[in-house]
């Protein structure tokens, strides 16, 4: 999965722009800005891209920076038999026209999604705020964008998108809703309380394991990267760590430890601060 980015305008189509925002996220993304414009005279229209290709049907379009943990699921369910080749763009473009805004609460993993609904903009961004998304005050006209050096361009005051949120030009900001399957894990005791967290991070885990098994953890030592190392050498077919730090921290010799404790093969880079500048 490659980084994306994303920016445009609502109510106001403005490609111009748009254009330039692109511009200062041409790091985010392999290949050259597409800008798509739909002009609505009652609500202004929207212009937006990004540093990959639109999907486009029907009067819908949609452009995403994306990285879907039920991908392959949500591919058999709007897709029929999933095709070998498809894009995360396709996959939602298809969920959008039959299931609208809604499709958002469907979706596990990082996005920041734009919509074009025949001229009317719909944005929504992931429920733990995984993919940046910065967006402008006013609910009927401005701009949004992945990173702020191109938001500012847009010249208007702006705020971080609000993370498990959907917005919709013209109307305002609405909640996408909790997955129906998100699990609610209830604690009465600390013997199962203890299980429990150890169930579902090891599932946690599973579920992002990438091709043939693998796993690639950048290991600091601390306890989160540990945990998650520790349950990755469980489920994984094949893990690697690595560890980067400077000179005498406490991060190489600890990480060092846990990756023999679990079995991974492991890398280490020093940096001095002259290469972290």
């Amino acid at each position: 999965m490659v980084m994306q980015g994303i920016a445009g305008t609502y109510g106001e189509n403005d490609k111009r722009t748009t254009g330039r925002m692109l511009d200062r996220l041409r790091h985010r993304g392999p290949g050259r800005k597409t800008i798509h414009v739909d002009a609505k005279a009652t609500i202004g229209g929207v212009a937006f891209g990004r540093r990959l290709a639109v999907a486009e049907e029907k009067g819908v379009a949609v452009a995403g920076d994306i990285a879907l943990f039920n991908r392959d699921e949500l591919a058999k369910r709007y897709l029929g038999e999933a095709p070998d080749e498809y894009t995360d763009d396709d996959l939602l473009l298809s969920m959008y026209l039959k299931s609208g805004p809604r499709m958002f609460r469907l979706l596990e993993g990082g996005f920041a999604v734009a919509v074009s609904d025949r001229g009317r903009a719909v944005l929504a961004r992931d429920q733990y705020g995984l993919k940046p998304l910065y967006i402008s005050r006013d609910k009927k006209a401005g701009a949004f964008s992945s990173e702020i050096k191109s938001q500012v361009l847009h010249g208007v005051d702006f705020v971080p998108f609000p993370p498990g949120k959907v917005f919709v030009a013209g109307k305002g900001v609405g909640s996408a809703g909790p997955a129906p399957h998100t699990a609610r894990v209830r604690m009465r005791d600390s013997s199962t309380t203890s299980r429990r967290i150890r169930e579902a991070v090891l599932e946690a885990v599973e579920s992002i394991r990438g091709p043939e098994g693998s796993f690639n953890v950048l290991l600091s030592g601390g306890l989160d990267s540990s945990v998650v190392a520790a349950s990755a050498a469980k489920v994984a077919g094949r893990l690697e760590t690595a560890c980067v730090g400077t000179e005498g921290s406490m991060d190489m010799p600890m990480a060092s430890r846990v990756a023999e404790m679990i079995g991974s093969r492991h890398r280490e880079k020093v940096y001095d601060i002259d290469e972290m500048l």
